[in-house]
């Protein structure tokens, strides 16, 4: 498994979490980025680009996927 930063800069990139600054993830959210298997990744990058949506934080910092 890469691991946290591997799998935020591929997410980051790919357009998924487009807003989201890794320094105000909560620990359950980085705990879920860095388990990330590739083919997670792979679903979540497919989805973002056949539909324009994309993962961020609110200002509660829960995680919402915004379209």
């Amino acid at each position: 498994m890469p691991g946290f930063q591997s799998n935020f800069d591929q997410l980051k990139k790919s357009n998924v979490i487009p807003d989201v600054d890794e320094n105000m993830l909560p620990k359950a959210v980085y705990d879920a980025i860095e388990n990330l298997t590739d083919a997670e990744i792979a679903v979540l990058v497919n989805l973002s680009q056949k539909t324009g949506s994309h993962i961020y934080l609110n200002q509660n910092h829960q995680v919402i996927c915004g379209f």
